[in-house]
């Protein structure tokens, strides 16, 4: 009556083996590649924009000798007025030439000095004053040697030093 099922189990039918799809090895160097491409350019945009929005002079910048590298500009003008630079920015400057000529200059308006709050503003400016990249690439050339600002922005003003000695 009943028959007995066979313990058998119907052969089934072959699975096709599954394909891994593999992806090339050049594939993933380029992603990587890419990858570090992408996080160096935000690296350094973000690097650019905190050198050029802090608050604090360049590591290694000098105003006229005075160190004045990684301070913010109050503690700039009290380092400088330490140093007496008003009191030498207010001294007139007497120049004596041949034939018993001489005269007298005013340092700051000649341009052989600046004054406290200019010379501040330098020892600040040098490093914010371009863009980000302008101002990271000035940030790591001053880390690598200091800077006097004065010498960079600094300069005689000719025409007042020739009325003063047509004055004379």
């Amino acid at each position: 009556m009943f028959k007995k099922k066979s313990k058998k189990a119907d052969p089934a039918p072959e699975a096709e083996p599954i394909k891994k799809r593999r992806v090339s090895r050049w594939k993933i160097v380029l992603a990587a590649l890419l990858f570090l491409v992408a996080a160096a350019c935000v690296g350094l945009t973000v690097a650019g924009y905190r050198v050029s929005s802090s608050p604090f002079n360049l590591p290694r910048v000098y105003v006229g000798g005075v160190f004045v590298g990684g301070m913010d500009e109050q503690q700039t003008r009290s380092t400088l007025q330490a140093a007496g630079w008003q009191a030498s920015a207010d001294e007139p400057m007497t120049v004596k030439l041949p034939a018993d000529v001489s005269f007298t200059l005013d340092v700051v308006k000649a341009g052989a000095m600046f004054s406290l709050e200019e010379a501040v503003s330098l020892a600040h400016r040098y490093g914010h004053d371009r863009d980000w990249f302008g101002n990271l690439c000035t940030y790591l050339k001053n880390t690598l040697r200091p800077v006097d600002v004065s010498g960079e922005y600094g300069g005689l003003r000719e025409d007042y030093i020739r009325e003063e000695t047509e004055k004379e």
